[in-house]
């Protein structure tokens, strides 16, 4: 996109354009690159001010904000990394002055909204000379989501202190990638009691097995790092929703039970790991629970979940990819229907069921007679079984569900008249 001048003065664009709200305006509506909001930014200072925010408000690194530090107090380098990719990075060539930290550094620190940290931008040296003379004060006053992005290996670390700088109290989205190899620390002081307005937590981690310890008994090796980060969530009382891609483990669960806020967790387990057999998840856990969504997950798992409360308000069950037996996947629904309050389910979905995840959706049949048991749900809106039998009074169930948008059986020889594998109903 091409940017021209400002118009002339006096002209009817430039009446318009004096006005900072028309200028944030037309911003907002903007789909502009990076690279088209670094050109408007150079039309004029006017321009500048507000096409700024946007350059600055989401940054893959640190670096960009480093580079505003005076010249002979930096470097930039390429390091190899275990990855097979070049990381940029940034070497400061010298301790660091208060007066370092410009006006300019801290009025574009002010725009950023969104932020990486990862251990590949500044050597743990580096970010010590950060740590002698950081900058004065909240150094992201705006700053909503944060995330971390460690090392495999362990070989790079983001310092304790130094990821203290970046913690504001402004964040209330906090995403943890490839943690494993990062350290153990005390999670509740370091990050929760600095963060009061956290309530998005997600956590990202691989399941290659090479980099976990070449067997599928290394993915236990990175646990101790996310159950001693989860344990902390216990303090959180603003901890909401929680998104997980991590290996299966009963400490994990353990952890976010004792989670007072959290409303909605989402769960994609590895789908090699061995799943082990049921373990009960204590009564009462997940007071707050509303809405749950697991992939690769044992069905007794979620079926314990929600058998450790009574009158649940549940809105969404979402279980995916389930090893699970025709009994199990039974007493899932008779949990269901003796654990939730009947007015709020509105999506009711088991997928993929079976005995084996090579042949999902063989083994598992919904019977009228087990699924009857969900009629008391009756603001139900989307219900998705994996298999229904086939048998002649199937008719009435649509006088179960009177607000039913969709219901997805896959039936195995064509039951339910003219249908088909969807049926949509609209009112």
């Amino acid at each position: 996109m091409v940017f021209c001048h400002t118009p002339h003065r006096g002209s009817a664009a430039a009446s318009a354009f004096a006005v900072s709200a028309i200028r944030a305006a037309v911003c907002e509506q903007s789909a502009f690159s990076s690279r088209d909001w670094l050109n408007l930014a150079q039309l004029s200072r006017a321009w500048q001010d507000v096409a700024e925010e946007h350059v600055w408000e989401k940054l893959d690194s640190v670096i960009p904000l480093l580079r505003l530090l005076p010249q002979d107090a930096w470097t930039a380098c390429a390091e190899e990394c275990m990855h097979d990719f070049t990381a940029p990075r940034l070497s400061l060539l010298r301790l660091l002055r208060p007066e370092d930290w410009t006006s300019s550094l801290r009025r574009r620190a002010g725009y950023v909204k969104d932020l990486r940290l990862s251990p590949f931008d500044l050597s743990l040296e580096d970010q010590r000379k950060i740590i002698e003379c950081p900058i004065n004060g909240n150094w992201f006053p705006r700053l909503r989501a944060l995330t971390l992005r460690g090392d495999p290996s362990g070989l790079d670390v983001v310092d304790d202190n130094f990821l203290a700088l970046f913690l504001s109290p402004s964040i209330t989205q906090l995403t943890c990638e490839g943690m494993q190899g990062w350290p153990i620390s005390n999670w509740k002081i370091l990050v929760f009691s600095r963060c009061p307005r956290l309530s998005c937590l997600t956590m990202i981690d691989t399941f290659d097995l090479d980099i976990l310890g070449g067997s599928q008994y290394g993915a236990f090796r990175p646990m101790r790092f996310f159950r001693s980060f989860l344990d902390a969530t216990q303090s959180c009382a603003t901890l909401t929703h929680a998104t997980l891609m991590l290996p299966y483990s009963r400490d994990l669960v353990l952890s976010l039970a004792a989670c007072p806020a959290l409303k909605n967790l989402a769960w994609t387990s590895d789908p090699g790991q061995y799943l082990p057999h049921a373990t009960s998840v204590p009564y009462p856990s997940f007071p707050s629970l509303r809405c749950l969504d697991f992939d690769y997950l044992p069905m007794w798992l979620a079926r314990s979940i929600i058998e450790a409360g009574l009158a649940r308000p549940m809105e969404t069950i979402i279980v995916r990819h389930a090893l699970c037996t025709q009994s199990e996947f039974e007493r899932a629904v008779a949990a269901t229907a003796r654990c939730c309050l009947p007015d709020t389910l509105t999506v009711f979905a088991l997928k993929k069921l079976g005995w084996s995840l090579k042949f999902a959706q063989t083994s598992i049949v919904g019977r009228r007679d087990t699924l009857a048991a969900l009629a008391v749900f009756h603001n139900l809106e989307s219900v998705y079984i994996g298999t229904l039998s086939i048998e002649p009074d199937w008719a009435d169930a649509e006088c179960w569900w009177p607000r039913l948008r969709r219901i997805y059986p896959s039936i195995r020889s064509g039951m339910l008249g003219e249908a088909g594998a969807t049926m949509e109903k609209t009112t």
